[in-house]
């Protein structure tokens, strides 16, 4: 027999079941588990702003004049904290039982079953939510029949239905709250969604602005929508944190202080993409809370935001933090800035930087950002024989064999085998194969067909070369301090400096033409358009500059400080150039550098290690394969949080079974000078450095 506890427990956990026997669903439609730490922080901070900005002395518990809306509604999570949590107030006010119930059950019938609304998209949630509703009631000491029980549930998409809950009396306070799906993917294409969703677009100069149509995001513009119809209200919902400073989300921000007096924003992080623990829904994205409250019609508003930072590396102490209840001590007023964060970043140099023109504005085309293979493990691999083979086996329909080989070719949205084999052949991709900069200054090769390649950036990326680089940076960074900038000479893979973040390129010129618009940088004297280029990469590996303005440089393309000294400008143009070109490998082996007298076939790659001590590298533990003149700084070199001779190494190791980032042989000679050229060009790097910054601190003045 099920007890009362058992069903709860069933329900509850409805998200994690979903996500179990149907993943794809509880993808798509964004459904995760609550905790219910969450829900009761959320419910008794919404209880705190309605006492302190609108005057409810009864706060959640008011019977007249105050409704809710749930618009993902689930299996009730956030309806059924309500109930305890009034429950709880009742009890607390009243110590006499019978007295505390009787209250508890007039408030349920009388107030809060006719201010509640929710709406579900999903059939078995909604009716789950139903019988959750009933047991909690009923473990709360309330019975209440389901003939009863007139619940305003809708069955229904939110944006289908925006005016669901309407305002009945203009001193009615709406409070919306709940955890909207997060989707990039969003399956909720309503026109009426899409068209309000337009109003976080405008004037972006970006191409892909697909991560604004986020379900979550969409949510958050019908919340904001929905408030500002009834005049008055509170907006509550744990989401997606990418919003608070991504620069993409800079208009949406904007728009929602436009609408609200304040917001309160209290920041759970554990972004996996930037190594941050302690996520409460076990999922990759960070999450925050928002609090965003308006009082009044009153025009011209500018909400104050207040900010709450919960780094803790567990779920456990975050939980610990938010059972203590919305402390308004804890929250920290943020300045105004031109981005409208929602985070707390120092503003001392702020203004200095943003006097800075950004590095996009030097160039005559927009920057592209790199090739999103969508296939890699099918077109791209360390080895060209292997890509062959991949094609051949794709070609000749042997999926059995690519399965073997752990190679998926499922269709997807934007690929179908299908229109693959219907636009190209065996011959025409093989013909295509071509080298790849994968991490940094590893390469590999890739069958650049664009019939196969999802993602590919013909027109721009493909005009990379060895007589036109590319200057490479990211546009916003999860890493923690910058460290995104390159330069490449042959295309290059979407995060090729680091698999968190997308790598945007700047070329140097465009169709037989200059890119480079030297209009915006002020100069006041003549320059090439090269010795330009090369001035804007010296000033991206000042450790100076990455340092002074390392917050600014993750939150959005850098802004680079112009010279009026012509002698400063070649000096940093001159050493921009020196560092590029050893970069780009265009640099004789440094002779330093001492390899041991093998065979070419014995140069394999086996269980590499680092001796300090010897400053060397030994490519197995027989140590008869090694290089010797490689110190610790160069070892430790990366790009991206990436250190690059272990990279190198690492998707070269040997395999005597086929695998993914294996090679089946020994290093061949060009690989061998390859890694040598890359150990000699860190060497490089690591000399230029501090001439570098001995330039810019001549260019870049602190009053």
């Amino acid at each position: 027999m099920i007890t009362n506890e058992d069903l709860l427990s069933k329900i509850e956990n409805y998200g994690k079941y979903l996500k179990n026997i149907d993943p794809i669903t509880a993808k798509e439609k964004g459904v995760v588990y609550t905790p219910e730490k969450i829900v009761d922080f959320m419910i008794g901070s919404i209880d705190f702003l309605l006492l302190k900005f609108f005057n409810l002395k009864k706060g959640i518990r008011t019977e007249k004049n105050l409704k809710y809306l749930d618009p993902a509604a689930g299996t009730n999570t956030f309806a059924c904290g309500l109930l305890k949590y009034a429950k709880k107030k009742f009890s607390d006010e009243n110590s006499n039982l019978p007295s505390a119930q009787g209250a508890f059950d007039n408030w349920v019938k009388n107030g809060f079953l006719n201010n509640i609304y929710l709406i579900e998209i999903l059939k078995d949630p909604y009716l789950l939510g139903h019988l959750r509703f009933l047991s909690t009631l009923d473990k709360l000491g309330m019975n209440l029949k389901l003939k009863d029980l007139n619940l305003n549930f809708s069955l229904s998409n939110t944006f289908l239905n925006p005016n669901y809950m309407k305002k009945n009396d203009p001193r009615e306070v709406f409070v919306i709250m709940g955890n909207p799906p997060y989707n990039l993917s969003s399956q909720n294409n309503c026109a009426w969604i899409n068209e309000k969703i337009m109003d976080y677009k405008k004037d972006l100069k970006e191409r892909n602005k697909k991560i604004i149509s986020d379900d979550y995001v969409k949510f958050l513009r019908f919340g904001q929508w929905k408030i500002k119809q009834a005049k008055s209200g509170i907006l509550a919902m744990i989401t997606n944190n990418r919003y608070l400073e991504g620069q993409m989300f800079s208009v949406m921000r904007e728009s929602l202080r436009n609408t609200f007096d304040h917001i309160y924003i209290v920041n759970l992080h554990g972004d996996m993409r930037k190594k941050e623990a302690g996520n409460p829904f076990d999922i990759r994205v960070g999450v925050s809370i928002a609090f965003m409250v308006r009082i009044d019609n009153s025009p011209n508003k500018n909400a104050a935001i207040y900010y709450m930072d919960i780094p803790n590396p567990t779920r456990e102490e975050k939980f610990s933090i938010l059972s203590r209840g919305f402390q308004e001590e804890r929250f920290k007023l943020l300045s105004e800035t031109k981005k409208n964060y929602f985070v707390y970043i120092d503003t001392e140099l702020l203004d200095r930087y943003e006097s800075f023109p950004s590095i996009d504005s030097f160039f005559v085309a927009s920057p592209t950002s790199g090739i999103m293979v969508g296939k890699d493990h099918l077109l791209v691999d360390t080895d060209r024989k292997n890509v062959e083979t991949n094609l051949k086996l794709f070609f000749d329909k042997d999926f059995g064999r690519l399965d073997e080989l752990k190679i998926k070719t499922h269709d997807s949205k934007s690929w179908t085998k299908d229109k693959v084999y219907a636009k190209t052949n065996l011959k025409h991709a093989i013909s295509k194969i071509t080298p790849i900069q994968y991490r940094g200054f590893d390469f590999r090769y890739i069958a650049y067909d664009r019939s196969i390649v999802e993602g590919h950036r013909m027109g721009y990326i493909d005009q990379i070369a060895q007589n036109n680089p590319a200057i490479t940076v990211s546009k916003s960074s999860r890493k923690p301090s910058f460290c995104t900038a390159f330069i490449a000479n042959q295309i290059i893979e979407k995060c090729y400096m680091s698999v968190t973040d997308t790598s945007y390129a700047f070329l140097l010129n465009k169709d037989g033409k200059s890119n480079i618009d030297k209009k915006s940088s002020r100069i006041p004297f003549n320059c090439s358009d090269e010795e330009f280029f090369y001035y804007i990469y010296g000033i991206l590996f000042s450790m100076i500059y990455r340092k002074r303005y390392d917050e600014y440089l993750r939150k959005g393309f850098p802004r680079i400080p112009i010279t009026k000294n012509r002698n400063l400008f070649i000096e940093m143009s001159e050493l921009g150039n020196k560092l590029a070109q050893a970069h780009l490998l265009n640099i004789k082996i440094d002779p330093k550098l001492d390899i041991a007298d093998i065979s070419p076939d014995q140069w394999i790659v086996k269980d590499f290690y680092y001796s300090l001590e010897e400053e060397c590298l030994y490519f197995d533990k027989t140590k008869k394969s090694w290089i010797k003149g490689i110190t610790l700084q160069m070892w430790e070199f990366s790009i991206g949080n990436i250190p690059q001779l272990p990279q190198f190494l690492k998707s070269r190791k040997y395999s005597s079974v086929r695998k993914w980032n294996t090679l089946q042989r020994s290093l061949t000679h060009e690989e061998l000078i390859v890694f040598l050229k890359i150990c000699s060009a860190i060497e490089i790097t690591l000399k230029l450095l501090p001439n570098i910054d001995e330039i810019y601190k001549k260019i870049d003045i602190l009053e």
